[in-house]
């Protein structure tokens, strides 16, 4: 299949890969049960994680700080979280964060993939599919894979 020339890098989704030593149970609980999700990835403004719940959480960008908002699509335990991304404070639109967690022998894969970043915000350097990818392996390697493995 020939590759198109003219479609923007950031039309592709990011996907960032790691294993952790743990079984895929234990990884499911700590990126979906907020009170987990606090002490490793942000703090999340709710109690608990279902389907059609939406999260929000603060971050920030050198100076600059950005509410996301996160409506939960799917939860398949233990293997499936799937939600929205979006910067309501900036635009109306947003994108689709997978994760996918998979067992392998005593460690669990967890892949994530981030679609869509193109419909969010694309006039903000700090939102390019490099800092997102940036992003999301720190996310999975400095903090859940650290967190778990302790």
């Amino acid at each position: 299949m020939e590759e198109k020339k003219n479609i923007p890098q950031d039309i592709h989704p990011i996907q960032v890969v790691t294993k952790i030593r743990s079984t895929r149970e234990r990884v499911w609980e700590t990126i979906t049960t907020p009170q987990l999700m606090r002490q490793w990835f942000a703090d999340v403004d709710n109690e608990t994680m279902m389907d059609g719940e939406t999260f929000r959480f603060l971050e920030m960008f050198g100076n600059l700080q950005m509410v996301h908002e996160c409506l939960i699509l799917e939860m398949v335990k233990p293997s499936l979280f799937r939600h929205t991304w979006a910067y309501p404070e900036l635009s109306q639109a947003s994108s689709t964060v997978n994760w996918d967690l998979e067992s392998d022998g005593d460690l669990t894969e967890v892949i994530i993939t981030h679609e869509g970043i193109h419909h969010i915000t694309p006039d903000i350097p700090e939102l390019t599919p490099q800092r997102l990818i940036g992003f999301w392996d720190s996310a999975l390697n400095n903090y859940l894979k650290k967190f778990i493995e302790r």
